[in-house]
């Protein structure tokens, strides 16, 4: 329905946009790759938590996201 053609007007722009974006690839990759070992570091050692409990202290807000 409606998103697809909302997808389809958009293609075009978007497919200029990675023409101009490929030189960027590598560096985008090493960072999400970095980014993906310090979550697992944070998954081992318990960081998850430790950094959970200090955004509902000091962003009460979140706590009643869900």
């Amino acid at each position: 329905g409606i998103p697809f053609l909302i997808a389809a007007l958009f293609s075009g722009a978007f497919m200029r946009f990675l023409g101009k974006f490929r030189v960027h690839l590598g560096r985008v990759e090493k960072a999400i790759g970095a980014l993906l070992v310090v979550a697992g570091v944070f998954f081992l050692t318990g960081g998850v938590q430790t950094v959970s409990y200090w955004l509902l202290e000091n962003f009460p807000v979140l706590g009643r996201l869900g």
